[in-house]
């Protein structure tokens, strides 16, 4: 399947929301009473400390404050209606804040390209009313295909959006995540070796001066987060990508620990209690099969999960059959369908134990979950990764 992938950007986004606009809005979903009247008075008479001469600049008429928690919430409400004129189109969607990503599948190119120009065009007229600008220049389009379809009418694919034409691209980074037309994610990985690479070059600069507290809370918030971001869309990949990422954990062992380059780091590894990259995917994995299947969120994910009892109507005997997840048999080879959430969550919560998918507490599954991987990914008295994940 060939799908068109179109990522609006929008001008100032949370500086341009007005504020009588979002009071309607919040009416609109039952936000009344003493609740409307807190959020009116949250967002008015707002001033930026901006002084030319004697003149400090006027109370804000519009705008969301960024970096707060009710932000985004703000101005995914002043945006709802967009989900509307969206499902009028008929084209599936994802907003979050101020990120729109639009999906198509192609199945005519002419009839495709009439169909996005038409929305891109109401979806501009959408935005003046509610005086938001959509940067032309700035939103991408990808086409996303597998590697058994490519019609080079698609790599030419362009749209005209108010006058500027815009071409498809062959890189495009969508919420901190690089990706291709085929999704194998290596641009991603190269970005984030190279971000990791020169964090970890600036921490051996100044490592003399920190003692090991303040250095692993550094790397935790530099390094260990861009390798755990986002890394569920990593399972699946050939070794050799992976690989590069296991360098990244392996060189900032070597860093904490002060050894010589080429120093084998498995041990210290073992030591700082640091799953290796491919057991990592697997913790962040299940623990979003485990919010999914415990809380129902996110729904687009919680949907693709169900049990072969709920799904047959049939009643089980054992509480192991009313626990598992109904894997779905593959029609052919793909590898887009063997790394999807799909066909991977299934398959992978399965093999945990009974006692483990009985948990209600996150914390509680999280800690059993990572003492099960660490046990699965090491041989501690050999001091050395087991087969499973080696790379």
């Amino acid at each position: 399947m060939t799908s068109l992938l179109v990522l609006l950007d929008l001008s100032a986004a949370f500086d341009t929301v007005d504020h009588n606009l979002l009071i309607e809005n919040l009416y609109c979903y039952c936000v009344r009473n003493g609740a409307l009247l807190l959020l009116k008075s949250y967002l008015s008479d707002r001033s930026q400390r901006v002084v030319v001469g004697n003149t400090i600049s006027d109370p804000l008429l519009c705008g969301v404050p960024q970096g707060s928690v009710l932000g985004p919430v703000l101005f995914t409400v002043y945006t709802s209606s967009l989900s509307f004129l969206l499902d009028a189109h008929g084209v599936a969607h994802h907003l979050y804040a101020d990120d729109t990503q639009l999906y198509v599948k192609i199945e005519n190119i002419n009839e495709t390209k009439m169909q996005m120009e038409s929305l891109l065009l109401d979806v501009n007229l959408w935005m003046l009313k509610r005086k938001l600008k959509l940067k032309d220049n700035k939103t991408e389009i990808i086409i996303i295909r597998g590697n058994r379809r490519i019609n080079y009418l698609e790599n030419d694919l362009s749209l005209n959006i108010g006058g500027h034409q815009l071409d498809s691209v062959s890189t495009v980074r969508n919420l901190g995540v690089h990706f291709n037309s085929k999704l194998n994610y290596e641009e991603n990985i190269k970005q984030v070796v190279k971000v990791c690479n020169f964090h970890i070059r600036n921490l051996y600069s100044v490592r003399r001066f920190l003692n090991k507290r303040c250095l692993l809370s550094l790397i935790h918030s530099a390094i260990l987060s861009r390798v755990d971001y986002c890394n569920v869309l990593w399972v699946g990949l050939p070794n050799y990508l992976l690989k590069k990422v296991q360098t990244i954990l392996n060189r900032t062992a070597r860093l904490i620990f002060n050894l010589p380059p080429g120093t084998p780091t498995t041990p210290y590894l073992i030591e700082l209690h640091w799953l290796p990259i491919k057991a990592r995917i697997e913790f962040k994995l299940c623990l979003l099969i485990f919010k999914a299947l415990k809380f129902g969120e996110p729904d687009y994910l919680a949907d693709l999960l169900r049990s072969p009892a709920a799904h047959s109507g049939a009643i089980r005997r054992s509480n192991d059959d009313a626990l598992r997840l109904e894997e779905p048999v593959a029609v052919h080879q793909s590898s887009f369908a063997n790394r999807s959430f799909s066909h991977v969550a299934p398959e992978l919560y399965n093999k945990l134990p009974l006692s483990m998918r009985q948990f209600d507490s996150v914390e509680l599954f999280k800690k059993q979950l990572k003492t099960q991987l660490f046990t699965k990914s090491y041989d501690l008295v050999r001091g050395s990764v087991t087969e499973i994940y080696q790379l």
